[in-house]
């Protein structure tokens, strides 16, 4: 097992260690939402991407088109 000496989390994996350190471990979320009024923020620029593809996305007709086209993540 593998403890965070900042906040003391556990992790099976010196991988997930690192990961945890070098991203999340006291750091602040630099990643933010572009849409307009949305306050989402994340540490890990994947999570907008995410969170981008699953709240921010309209279904018209068959096809999934986003309401902001212009925006690449």
């Amino acid at each position: 097992m593998y403890s965070c000496n900042s906040c003391h989390k556990i992790y099976r994996h010196a991988a997930s260690l690192y990961n945890h350190t070098t991203f999340d471990c006291g750091k602040p979320k630099r990643f933010s939402c572009s849409i307009p009024g949305c306050p989402y923020k994340s540490k890990r620029h994947n999570n907008v991407k995410q969170h981008m593809r699953l709240k921010h996305v309209l279904r018209s007709e068959s096809n999934i088109v986003s309401p902001h086209p212009s925006i690449i993540c």
